[in-house]
């Protein structure tokens, strides 16, 4: 094998006028992995630099992450970058399992081949919580109706197509949170349409003989603080009975 590479590089420097390199790695680039740093809605920046391009020019540089330890090329590829000097960043989308480490590093390549850097671990990555601007007792609700504050009594979700849904009990009411798909972390906006889409929530209750939606435009704050478990809060959103509107308050945490 070695005096098969010491023909080729022969070749190489025969044809080309290449330099031969004692060591075969000094032909692949050296590359470094800077930093990977959770941004505040919970995607990551990533940061690679470029230590040498090898015995030839760079064609691709990139990153991969996995929550294996050795991520391999292909593993959420990053191929897109934006390049500054020898450092080059992109950002991954906020799509990171929660309570879950991940394991990030770049790679790179030129006309010898690829090579990959350092790798960089990050646990727990999650964006910022919102903060709602009332703080109400938590698993309770004010629905406006005549019982006022009731504490929930049980809770569970539902899915299909288009559509994920809590169904919250209390004594006399019986509530639905229904959003496009499992909620993240951030402020959501009520809609009457009972097809919520991305973003919006349908709130409903019904209490007794009586029915109410709350209407369009309200903010509702979600935290996702674990896999599987959020903390929902909505303050005084207005909720229409037939004609009458009066306000709807509520604060609870759901785990599947």
């Amino acid at each position: 094998m070695k005096k098969n590479f010491i023909l080729i590089s022969i070749a190489l420097s025969l044809v080309t006028c290449t330099k031969v390199l004692k060591d075969v790695h000094d032909y692949y680039p050296k590359l470094k992995m800077v930093s990977a740093t959770v941004l505040d809605d919970g995607s990551v920046e990533v940061t690679g630099e470029v230590l040498s391009s090898g015995n030839g020019e760079m064609d691709f540089m990139g990153f991969c992450t996995d929550t294996n330890s050795s991520p391999e090329m292909l593993d959420m590829q990053i191929n897109e970058v934006t390049v500054k000097g020898s450092k080059f960043t992109a950002t991954y989308p906020p799509d990171f399992e929660l309570g879950t480490k991940y394991y990030f590093r770049c790679w790179g390549n030129n006309g010898f081949g690829y090579a990959y850097s350092n790798i960089i671990s990050l646990d727990s990555i999650r964006p910022l919580d919102v903060t709602a601007p009332c703080n109400p007792t938590i698993n309770t609700v004010n629905a406006g109706t005549i019982q006022g504050n009731e504490t929930y009594s049980s809770f569970q979700s539902s899915s299909n197509i288009g559509y994920w849904q809590i169904d919250a009990y209390s004594n006399s009411n019986i509530l639905k949170y229904k959003f496009y798909t499992k909620p993240k972390t951030g402020i959501y906006t009520t809609t009457t349409n009972f097809d919520p889409g991305m973003g919006g929530v349908y709130v409903s209750n019904t209490s007794g003989f009586s029915s109410g939606t709350l209407t369009a435009g309200s903010k509702v704050y979600v935290n996702q603080y674990q896999t599987g478990k959020w903390e929902i809060t909505i303050c005084s959103a207005p909720i229409k009975y037939g004609s009458a509107s009066v306000n709807f308050t509520t604060h609870f945490k759901y785990s599947e």
